[in-house]
């Protein structure tokens, strides 16, 4: 048996209608900004998560130092012995940030493009090199005058495997084009770097990667690690925490980001302000059907009730459309290379959010509902 108050959304459709419409835009609003700050987050770190280390050796970040900046300051290479004293370590890599600009002519001639390319370490044992590239990818990059390069920049300067890019005298070739939804980017060794005569900007190690003899016993060994090393000003972590504050401090870094962020969350909250007042005025519109019912003899206990289902239903409704519509952006944000993402989690926030706006307007308006008199029938 159907309720009251459904047979009122139903007949009476449109006095609903705005508020839901409403409550779709913010709802929308609210997917674009989280599953784009979602798929941003998800791309900050992800070189890091790919790294093959068991522990991390960072330096001790100072008592002034901003809780985000982890590898501000560099690691002194010199102590990399002390970290093979361990009898668990069984091997050390310093780990820093090699970038190379790469600069070769297009067209006719008078223009240029320009390649930001990554310097990794492509040799078997390395650490740094991504766990999720295969071995085909090492193989490319380890052979001089050849690159790899995600499918997003690739089709943004577009390249495709096999062609060859001149530098001065020698070239390089696009030895692969490969599909990442963890990070865009291009890739080289520092043979192909020292092979086009290029100059790589290297930052100072930020970090040691340490491999264990047993992974088991890596609680322990980190325990012993920070206990031998705290005196050198250097602190043992677990790859977790170094994805984590690198993904921090790149957040922390972005300006375009964070106003981003900032601007949105405050065009949400007006959304929301604005979905709630328009709500609350479709229930107050029917104050006339609520004082026919109190003249029936209707309780005001169960108007209220009414009221707050009529809420409840055009939140339910507003959700339904707005997932639906989330899922249509993905589509369209993914399609055009877009880093979007659309989690179970962010689902159940956005119908969490949605139907507490619906609520919190129906108890909003629950005070002139209920304040309904028979006599306002007469006027």
């Amino acid at each position: 048996m159907r309720s009251l108050a459904i047979a009122n959304i139903e007949t009476d459709w449109r006095r609903h209608a705005a508020a839901i419409s409403v409550l779709v835009m913010a709802g929308l609003l609210i997917v674009f900004q989280a599953g784009m700050a979602l798929g941003e987050w998800r791309g900050l770190g992800a070189f890091e998560r790919q790294l093959r280390a068991d522990i991390v050796i960072i330096r001790t970040p100072g008592e002034n130092a901003h809780r985000f900046e982890m590898f501000v300051n560099s690691v002194p290479l010199h102590l990399e012995g002390q970290v093979w004293l361990h009898p668990n370590v069984e091997r050390v890599e310093a780990f820093g940030q090699e970038r190379v600009l790469l600069t070769w002519p297009e067209g006719d001639g008078e223009g240029t493009a320009r390649i930001s390319g990554r310097v990794i370490d492509p040799s078997p044992d390395s650490l740094s090199f991504p766990a999720g590239f295969s071995d085909r990818l090492r193989t490319i990059l380890a052979t001089p005058g050849q690159l790899a390069m995600t499918r997003q920049v690739a089709e943004r300067l577009g390249l495709e495997a096999g062609d060859y890019l001149p530098f001065y005298e020698v070239g390089v070739r696009v030895g692969a084009v490969f599909d990442s939804n963890m990070f865009a980017g291009v890739f080289m060794s520092r043979e192909t770097v020292q092979l086009l005569g290029e100059a790589s900007r290297t930052r100072p190690p930020s970090a040691f990667l340490v491999r264990l003899h047993e992974p088991a016993l890596r609680d322990a060994t980190l325990a012993e690690l920070n206990t031998a090393l705290s005196r050198h000003g250097l602190s043992a972590i677990t790859p977790a925490d170094m994805v984590i504050q690198t993904s921090l401090t790149e957040l922390a870094d972005q300006d375009a980001s964070r106003n981003m962020m900032i601007s949105g969350a405050f065009a949400v909250l007006i959304a929301m302000a604005i979905a709630a007042q328009t709500l609350r005025n479709a229930v107050i519109s029917q104050r006339e059907e609520f004082a026919a019912l109190r003249a029936l003899g209707v309780g005001a206990w169960r108007i209220a009730l009414i009221a707050m289902e009529q809420a409840l239903w055009t939140g339910i409704t507003a959700c339904a459309l707005t997932i639906s519509g989330g899922f249509v952006l993905k589509m369209v944000m993914t399609g055009r290379g877009g880093a979007f993402v659309l989690s179970p989690g962010l689902i159940g926030l956005i119908a969490i959010i949605l139907i507490g706006i619906s609520l919190l307007a129906g108890l909003l308006s629950l005070s002139a509902v209920t304040k309904s008199r028979p006599t306002a029938l007469l006027r």
